[in-house]
């Protein structure tokens, strides 16, 4: 046994050590209180690096937008109109198309106008949220999509986003006057999430109610949907888009986001052809309005995130999530 290891005997006899007592006994409190019973250089070092060693310490630090003024609420009085009457004014200035509505956000500067279908509007009251100056932008103030008014059949039917406060205050006269269909929706932002992109779910109705695909398709895309029904209409959104959905034959020209050129459209498939009116790749635009919809959510296994990263998604892949 080493002299440094008889200090923690306490029946030491070492004369030496006289009249150190109060020294000796504080020495092994402490040896006990940390388990120690050899000096032993190996031991030892080991506990002085565990003692020394810096802890790491993660603190997620949320980073809110800076505060803003809110803007007023109003109900445009042709907004009013629609819901009383059914009759919708395109040309009114409460009503404009949904991605027109995202031109103060920073996705706007990759939009492509000529590429998207006019089916679905939001009103000024939805796309206006916070009083700003003008050119500022405004990428955390955008609206969720959580309230439709729609009147009409198929392809000639509107579809109208509105926000909480126009639903709070024109639900009697929606009840009312019956002229429109009023629709609760929500984005699926995961596989477990219902699909209420049918405008079914909780909705109040003065008939049935089938919107066109064209229209779903906007929606989905708007709102930040994740996730596609079926393959079908995986295939039908890229048809859409312009962007690869099944392996092209030899001599297809495709970017590396999977756009198809334009002049090839007709030889990798001939719906596209007649569908697709992109001329540039939507890809840069998609991307960030899914990083303002989703903002902090890992996107990249979901359908859309994989279509955005030149990932095929295949038939099977729909056919293993029907049976989970």
């Amino acid at each position: 046994m080493s002299g440094e290891e008889l200090l923690l005997k306490e029946d030491t006899e070492d004369p030496s050590l006289s009249g150190q007592e109060a020294q000796l006994d504080m020495i092994r409190h402490t040896c006990r209180e940390f388990s120690l019973v050899t000096f032993r250089e190996v031991t030892l070092q080991e506990m002085q690096e565990c003692e020394l060693s810096p802890e790491n310490e993660r603190e997620q630090e949320v980073e809110n937008p800076p505060p803003l003024e809110p803007q007023e609420h109003s109900v445009d009085r042709d907004v009013r109109h629609f819901i009383k009457k059914g009759i919708l004014d395109r040309s009114s200035i409460a009503f404009r198309s949904v991605f027109e509505s995202l031109s103060s956000t920073s996705a706007f500067t990759s939009f492509e106008r000529n590429g998207w279908l006019g089916c679905l509007l939001v009103t000024t009251d939805f796309a206006r949220t916070v009083q700003a100056p003008k050119g500022q932008v405004l990428d955390s103030y955008i609206r969720p999509v959580q309230w439709i008014a729609s009147c009409g059949e198929g392809v000639q039917g509107h579809y109208v986003i509105l926000s909480p406060y126009e639903v709070n205050e024109l639900l009697p006269s929606i009840q009312q006057h019956r002229a429109v269909n009023l629709h609760v929706y929500s984005p699926r932002t995961n596989v477990s999430s219902c699909l209420l992109e049918d405008l079914h779910f909780c909705a109040v109705l003065k008939g049935s109610i089938a919107p066109p695909p064209s229209l779903v398709m906007h929606l989905n895309i708007f709102a930040g949907q994740l996730y596609w029904r079926t393959y079908d209409d995986y295939v039908s959104l890229c048809r859409f888009l312009g962007l690869c959905h099944s392996p092209p034959d030899r001599g297809v020209d495709i970017a590396s986001d999977g756009f198809i050129n334009p002049g090839h459209r007709a030889k990798y498939d001939l719906k596209m052809w007649s569908e697709c009116c992109f001329s540039q790749s939507p890809v840069a635009f998609l991307r960030a309005l899914m990083a303002l919809r989703r903002r902090g959510q890992v996107t990249d296994r979901s359908h859309i995130g994989m279509l955005l990263n030149g990932i095929q998604v295949d038939e099977q892949h729909f056919r293993t999530l029907r049976q989970t």
